[in-house]
């Protein structure tokens, strides 16, 4: 009986954390909740994770500021390869997705791994097998991902954060009552 309850409450506890590192990778990004449970599975496809993912983006919303205040290169990067870095920088998760597939499309590895390493950083090489999978699966695994239930809501999120929340009040009450 306890046994059973300590790993539902490990398994709730698991849940809600995952929940919460979801909220906040989206609230940091800019990024939907939706689209971050589709990134974290085609990464892990193509045997990156979704830490890189988000490291990626980080690094081109910096890329992306710098093109806005005028940085001649990221600016003539961004011409390059058609995107209006104001417009991009007003919707990352657009910008991310139309740009993961321009650099998977790159027919030469040589500058397909030069461009994913200007606009991502390093862990832009490392990005490049995930960004091929978006590229020739992005749709039909969104289309599978919503069949199976597997896409996350922000509500779903919003609502494993709350609880894991509470999972902290919890052990305070359980810690202090442990000291007396």
């Amino acid at each position: 009986g306890v046994s059973v309850g300590k790993v539902f409450l490990g398994l709730a506890q698991e849940g809600s954390d995952l929940g919460g590192k979801f909220l906040d990778l989206s609230n940091n990004t800019g990024i939907a909740v939706e689209a971050l449970s589709r990134y974290k599975i085609q990464a892990e496809q193509s045997g990156s994770s979704l830490d890189a993912v988000t490291g990626g983006i980080e690094k081109l919303e910096k890329k992306l500021e710098e093109a806005i205040s005028g940085e001649e290169k990221s600016a003539k990067l961004f011409q390059a390869l058609g995107i209006n870095a104001k417009e991009a920088a007003e919707n990352p998760q657009a910008a991310f997705d139309q740009l993961a597939v321009s650099v998977a499309s790159i027919e030469d590895p040589t500058l397909r791994v030069k461009v994913a390493t200007e606009l991502f950083g390093k862990s832009g090489v490392n990005l490049i097998s995930t960004f091929i999978t978006m590229k020739d699966e992005g749709g039909a695994l969104k289309e599978r991902m919503a069949e199976l239930g597997l896409t996350l809501s922000g509500d779903v999120v919003s609502g494993a954060d709350a609880v894991g929340d509470e999972f902290v009040v919890l052990t305070a009450i359980s810690d202090d009552l442990k000291i007396k």
